[in-house]
């Protein structure tokens, strides 16, 4: 059995730097649209997969991780 993949609120700032809108992105995975809102989101295999791949489809690039790194920009 898998340990579930923890996932950071911050996911949905990166998001919107990404011009994907968390609630489009929970949806096309057929995720809780209120994932990025609780206290401690957690995701099964299956779901983290799901995640990432409506997080390629979104980008439309086959390398979403590194979409997603590029977006992360300093905070002041």
């Amino acid at each position: 059995m898998t340990r579930p993949f923890t996932i950071d609120p911050g996911w949905a700032d990166f998001l919107s730097d990404l011009e994907v809108r968390p609630a489009d992105l929970l949806r096309r995975a057929d995720l809780p649209e209120d994932l990025f809102s609780r206290q401690r989101p957690v995701l099964e295999a299956d779901a983290f997969i799901r995640l990432w791949d409506a997080l390629s489809k979104s980008t439309g690039t086959s390398a979403p991780g590194l979409a997603f790194g590029r977006a992360i920009t300093a905070k002041e």
